[in-house]
């Protein structure tokens, strides 16, 4: 699964400047109040690494967790 999101995110690179009402568009997709017309689900790719953040009079670390959940 995880070979599979690797290679499907880096191939959404080459469609990343196709405004997202095109892809609406495209797809057609069925309309439903109850979810997102194109997806239910989202891979977010945060590769920026900072563990500390410094602010005038605070500091901010960040904290794991263990939830699975959003």
């Amino acid at each position: 699964i995880l070979n599979q999101t690797k290679k499907k995110a880096l191939k959404a690179y080459e469609y990343q400047d196709i405004p997202f009402e095109k892809v609406v568009e495209a797809v057609q997709p069925e309309r439903s109040m109850s979810h997102s017309p194109i997806f239910q689900t989202m891979f977010t790719l945060q590769n920026i690494k900072q563990e500390r953040l410094d602010l005038p009079d605070r500091s901010i670390e960040m904290v794991e967790s263990n939830m699975s959940i959003a």
